[in-house]
């Protein structure tokens, strides 16, 4: 280690109970492990689930506030900060922390990554269009799947590239599943416009047909959308079979003790952090083709890939896997061994001080 490494400073627009929050934790506890960078870390909205893990994790915590959503005075708080605690790097996720940060490197003279691409979405929203606009002007871009890259239209750009979620699967170690109902199908993502739980739910009915005790869990925060789910369980008469669990920031004892694990995305993934997750644990996996998720599942191999809302072709997946338990477990060894060898914080946090080495070697 350096009498004195550089400081990294990781800026995000919030730490709630998402993918791109989990990986910055997965970052920093990493960067921690490796010692060759210090690490600061500023977040833009305060109060999220893993704020208080991550700067936990970090050897500067930033006190950032914005006053209100489009405060790009913020930056100029960013500014005092980083010239009372230097930084020599800025590694910004979010829209907003890409405006920022954009501001604070150029007014500084120091670096920037953009490392905002963590879906691959088929239209861009507006927000989207922002960070892309921010990518462009920034000293390396990164995306978590080649498909973000080409959603953004940024694949050919020279200074973007490929770094994939890694996990410490340290955190996996010692888990003891929870006691479920079994057969049980498990889904992990908050309820949002994104994630399409109805599919999952209307596929159900199928199932009860051939396998009377099958029971799903949904499991994530309420990002809009819970009370539509919930009517729609109403609906279908699928109140016994289905149990909503929105207050757990740790799922994967829910996950361990599942029989097969869903992720019904209606947009593209970057990579999601469930379906590693799913397939660290050793479960069979089903997703929608889209996105990021054709970069970690091999079809019918480590999991099955179904096209978006359908739910027919859901329901058959899970009647396969329910009448060939053998088939089942090797779909979820096969999935464990990919992951585990592709998906791994060491791995990751390689491929980031060399790419932090290799900016800092520029300027």
């Amino acid at each position: 280690m350096q009498p004195n490494p550089p400081r990294i400073l990781i800026l995000s627009d919030g730490m709630s109970a998402g993918g791109t929050e989990r990986q910055i934790v997965e970052l920093l506890g990493g960067m921690r492990r490796d010692k060759r960078f210090r690490m600061a870390l500023g977040v833009l909205d305060h109060g999220g689930e893993l704020q208080a893990q991550a700067e936990a994790l970090a050897d500067v915590v930033f006190p950032i506030r914005r006053q209100f959503r489009f405060d790009a005075t913020t930056a100029m708080t960013l500014v005092t900060a980083i010239k009372a605690a230097p930084v020599s790097l800025i590694h910004v996720f979010g829209w907003m922390s890409s405006v920022i940060g954009l501001i604070a490197a150029r007014s500084l003279g120091i670096p920037i990554i953009n490392g905002s691409i963590r879906s691959a979405l088929p239209r861009l929203p507006w927000s989207a269009h922002i960070t892309r606009w921010c990518a462009q002007r920034s000293d390396a871009i990164v995306a978590n799947s080649q498909a973000g890259l080409l959603s953004y239209r940024l694949s050919s750009h020279p200074q973007a590239l490929v770094i994939r979620n890694g996990m410490d699967w340290q955190r996996f170690a010692g888990i003891e599943p929870q006691p479920l109902p079994q057969p049980s199908i498990c889904m992990v993502g908050n309820f949002s416009e994104y994630k399409d739980q109805p599919t999952l739910i209307r596929a159900m009915p199928a199932v009860l047909r051939a396998f009377p005790t099958t029971h799903l869990l949904l499991v994530g925060r309420d990002r809009g959308y819970m009370n539509g789910c919930s009517q729609l369980v109403n609906d279908l008469d699928l109140v016994e079979h289905v149990t909503f669990i929105t207050d757990v920031s740790e799922p994967l004892p829910i996950v361990a003790g599942s029989s097969i694990c869903v992720l019904t995305s209606t947009q593209g993934e970057g990579i999601s952090n469930a379906l590693i997750e799913y397939m660290a644990l050793g479960k069979p996996v089903i997703a929608t083709e889209g996105g990021g998720n054709v970069e970690i599942i091999q079809h019918d191999q480590t999991g099955f890939l179904i096209p978006q809302a359908a739910s027919e072709a859901l329901a058959q997946c899970v009647l396969e896997l329910l009448r060939d338990s053998d088939r089942a477990r090797r779909m979820g060894e096969r999935g464990q061994h990919t992951v585990r060898s592709e998906f791994s914080s060491e791995r990751m946090v390689a491929e980031y001080v060399a790419l932090y080495e290799n900016v800092l070697g520029k300027k």
